[in-house]
């Protein structure tokens, strides 16, 4: 899985995109459920993918588009360790992708 850009810069109150790419890997295929994870400004930033599942062909892969929706009182800064989680299953077993650590967000004013 793959974020772009890595880095992004929002102006308080004001949304911005990523592209979440989602890779087959072994030939698997299926739906994959994407999230955000640890953010730790949780409670003043608003988040959605679309679309919030993808299904991946086999061999192929598949694009989501991520927004993040800061407030007012979202603090200004650069966070980083935006971290995006898929999950799906293969062979019944839960499959958890992870893509973070480089992945920023600043935020200005």
């Amino acid at each position: 899985m793959s974020v772009s850009p890595t880095s992004r810069t929002v102006v308080q109150g004001q949304s911005t995109t990523y592209t979440v790419t989602v890779q087959s890997v072994s030939g698997f295929s299926g739906p994959v459920t994407l999230n955000v994870k640890s953010l730790h400004w949780e409670h003043s930033w608003v988040y959605s993918f679309s679309p919030a599942t993808v299904t991946v062909p086999a061999n192929g892969s598949v694009n989501s588009t991520l927004t993040l929706c800061t407030t007012g009182q979202s603090p200004l800064g650069t966070f980083s360790n935006l971290y995006v989680e898929g999950k799906g299953r293969a062979d019944e077993e839960l499959v958890d992708l992870r893509r973070g650590d480089n992945e920023s967000l600043g935020i200005s004013r």
